[in-house]
Parts: C-alpha cells; sequence; structure tokens
C-alpha cells in the first residue's frame, strides 16, 4: 500500500505543477491581450487657441500631426502640451503685436507675452527720470497696444542782471550854493534769476522764474550840494548931481532904455527857447501817433489800438486767440544757428535755440515773456514765442530761423510785439 500511495501523490503534484503552469500562461496571454487592446485605444486630442477649441481621436498620437491636421504652420505661434487623463492639451500662445512710439519714430513689436518694460528694453530705449509713458511700466503687453514715449527735458539755468545803483543828494552848509561833490562813487549790483524750461520731446512747453537773488548789492552814489549863501558885495555910493550930470543922467536913461529893450530881446529869446520845447513836445507826440498808427495798420481796426494800454484780444492768422496785456514797437532782427561754434546754439534759459524763443534785452521784455509777434505794416507774421535769450540792445527782438537764407531775407523789420498774458 505504501508504494501505490506515494506513486498517487506523485501523480497529483505533476497533474498540480501542470495546472499552475497553465494558469500563468494564461494569465500572461491575458495581459498581453489586455495591453495590445489599450495601446490600440485613441487618444483624444484638444487644441486650444485663443477662444477657439478643437477635438480629435488619433490612433497614434503626435503634437505635429495634431497641428499639421488643423493647419498650424511651423511659424507665428509657440503652443505648451499637457496630459490629463487619457487626453493630451495642446495650448496655442500667439504673438502680440505692440506700437512703441518714440523719439519721434513708431516702432512695431511682436512678444509673447511680457510688461511693457519689456517691450521698451527689447527695443533699448533708455528713460530718464523726468520722461513719460502712455501705459503703466508694469502692465502686461496686449495685441494692438500703443504705447507712447514722451521725452520731458527739465532745464535750470542762471541769468546775471546788473542792477542801477541809486543816487542820494545831501544838503552841505559849508559849501556855497550851485556847487556840488560826488562823497561816494555809486556802483551797480549784480541780481541773479533762476529759470526753469521744460521742453517735451524737443520742444520748449513751458519757461518759468525760479528765484531771484542778489550777488552783489549796488552802492549808492552819495552828492553833496552846497546851501552856503555867497555875501554880496556892497553898492558903490552915487555921484553928486549937477547940470552936466543931468544930462547925463538923461542920456544915460536912453541907454538904460534900449538896455532894458535889450533885457525884453532876451526875453524874447526865452521865449523862443519855450516854443523850440514845446517843438520837441509836439515831435515826441507825432512818433507816439506813429506808433499807433503802425498798431491800427497791423490790425486793421481802431478798437484794438485803442486798447494798446489795457489789453486785449489778438485772432491769429490761424484763427486761435490769445489775450495780451500791452503791445510794443520793436525793431525785429533775426539769427540761426551757429555751426562755428555749437555752445552758442543754447540760449541764456539753458534750452537749445529753436523757433519760438526769442531774444530780447531784459530792460526791453524780461526773460520769460510770452509774446505774440508780427509785422508792424500786415506784411509777415512770426506767431507765438518766449523770451528765453539775452544779448541785445534795448528795443530789438531777435527772432530764431531755420537757416542764414531765412535770416538775410528778413532783414530788419519794424514788429508788433503782444505781451500775453
Amino acid at each position: 500500500m505504501a508504494p501505490m500511495a506515494a506513486e498517487k501523490r506523485k501523480k497529483l503534484s505533476r497533474i498540480a505543477y501542470a495546472a499552475g503552469i497553465g494558469l500563468c500562461a494564461g494569465a500572461v496571454l491575458f495581459f498581453s491581450l489586455s495591453s495590445s487592446k489599450t495601446s490600440e485605444e485613441p487618444t483624444v486630442c484638444t487644441v486650444i487657441d485663443g477662444d477657439t477649441f478643437r477635438t480629435v481621436e488619433m490612433k497614434k498620437y503626435s503634437a505635429r500631426a495634431v497641428l499639421d491636421k488643423f493647419g498650424y504652420g511651423d511659424g507665428g505661434y509657440t503652443y505648451t502640451e499637457s496630459t490629463d487623463g487619457d487626453g493630451v492639451t495642446l495650448l496655442i500662445t500667439r504673438p502680440r503685436v505692440v506700437q512703441v512710439q518714440y523719439d519721434g519714430s513708431t516702432s512695431f513689436l511682436s512678444l509673447y507675452d511680457g510688461t511693457v518694460a519689456d517691450a521698451l528694453a527689447a527695443l533699448d530705449i533708455t528713460l530718464s527720470p523726468s520722461d513719460s509713458v502712455s501705459q503703466p511700466l508694469d502692465a502686461e503687453v496686449s495685441d494692438g497696444m500703443c504705447i507712447t514715449v514722451t521725452r520731458i527735458k527739465v532745464a535750470y539755468s542762471a541769468v546775471e542782471y546788473e542792477t542801477e545803483f541809486e543816487t542820494t543828494f545831501i544838503a552841505n552848509d559849508s559849501m556855497y550854493e550851485g556847487t556840488s561833490a560826488v562823497v561816494t562813487e555809486g556802483a551797480t549790483g549784480t541780481e541773479v534769476t533762476v529759470y526753469k524750461s521744460v521742453t517735451v520731446d524737443g520742444t520748449l512747453e513751458s519757461f518759468s522764474k525760479v528765484s531771484r537773488t542778489t550777488a552783489v548789492a549796488p552802492t549808492t552814489q552819495v552828492i553833496e550840494y552846497g546851501t552856503k549863501v555867497k555875501e554880496q558885495p556892497k553898492p558903490a555910493a552915487a555921484p553928486s548931481k549937477s547940470p552936466a550930470s543931468s544930462g547925463t543922467s538923461s542920456s544915460s536913461g536912453g541907454k538904460s532904455g534900449s538896455g532894458s529893450s535889450g533885457s525884453s530881446s532876451s526875453s524874447g529869446g526865452s521865449s523862443s527857447k519855450g516854443s523850440s520845447s514845446g517843438s520837441s513836445s509836439s515831435g515826441g507826440s507825432s512818433s507816439g501817433s506813429s506808433g499807433t498808427g503802425k498798431s491800427s495798420y497791423a490790425s486793421g481796426s481802431s478798437s484794438e489800438v485803442s486798447q494798446n494800454d489795457t489789453g486785449g484780444v489778438i485772432t491769429t492768422s490761424s484763427g486761435k486767440t490769445y489775450s495780451y496785456s500791452k503791445v510794443v514797437n520793436l525793431t525785429a532782427t533775426a539769427y540761426s544757428y551757429d555751426y562755428q561754434r555749437p555752445a552758442y546754439n543754447t540760449t541764456a534759459s539753458g534750452v537749445p535755440v529753436q523757433v519760438g524763443v526769442v531774444a530780447c534785452n531784459p530792460s526791453t521784455l524780461p526773460m520769460g515773456t510770452k509774446v505774440y509777434i508780427v509785422s508792424a505794416y500786415g506784411s509777415w507774421e512770426y506767431g507765438y514765442a518766449v523770451v528765453g535769450d539775452t544779448g541785445c540792445r534795448a528795443g530789438i527782438i531777435d527772432l530764431f530761423m531755420e537757416s542764414e537764407d531765412e535770416c538775410n531775407v528778413f532783414g530788419v523789420r519794424d514788429a508788433l510785439v503782444y505781451i500775453l498774458d
């Protein structure tokens, strides 16, 4: 019995072993078939382009195949790939076209992302602390965005002016009447005025006085004049009267009468001098009348002329109006660039020479005065300007022009200068 039982056990063991082998093979075959089936399942691909969503199923997935299927070429966009479960998502990013205006030019820039500051950096645009940008620097760029860079230059300039000295008269009773002496010589002083100019994209926008200080005080001139009265000599004793002397006296009386007549003639001479003075006054009035005539000719209206002292409104040839406080007649000259001495192309105000910046003696028009300049006879018009330079004689206004030829053609002309409010 024992051998049969052992043999039976061996047989059963071989059967169990074979069954195990079969089970393992079946399991391997099952998983192999299952895997083969999974690999054959299509991949769901989604393409997102802005507000557009597109989906496609592909048995053999590749990003390039999906993009080609939807007509995406090789340029003009970028994409990012992400997997979510059994699907794949391709996110399309297109460049944002940004317009940048700066330094008189316009550039177009394509950016996939970034800020306004990144756009400026891409164009190598450097900003100064006073410059202005139309968009916040940390703002994200967007398609079609327009960025404008405004160059603003703030400059300060100091101009020295000579100040006149005063004169003081002091009575001196030890000096005779009609005499005087300078005790202290007068000397002019110096004042320093600081001006602020604001230039926007190369054009003078504003000009103002910031401060005015005395650098050297003027010395007052002191003059002493005499008040002491000179003693008059005593008159000589009168001669004794006689018949002969009486006749002489009568004759002398006739001479005296002639002398009196001479005195009268002298008085007439004085009257003649008074008449001459009156003529001079009339000449001054005539000159004033001539000035008024020029103003009337330029404006074409006598009502504006009557407002010269109190101000009024001027309408330019382009239809723009300015209010003014006064009109003055000045002699206009012209100047242009100095190519041999570049330093002379900067005005006393610190701004470059340019149309609209004129020069004038401070005694005639102070720096910073806003004016409108036209012909005294209506034949030309310079227009709006700011007094930003000095160096002229009193009564002269020097107008900047773009070329020397223009200056030569202009020459010297009479001008009406409206002092604007």
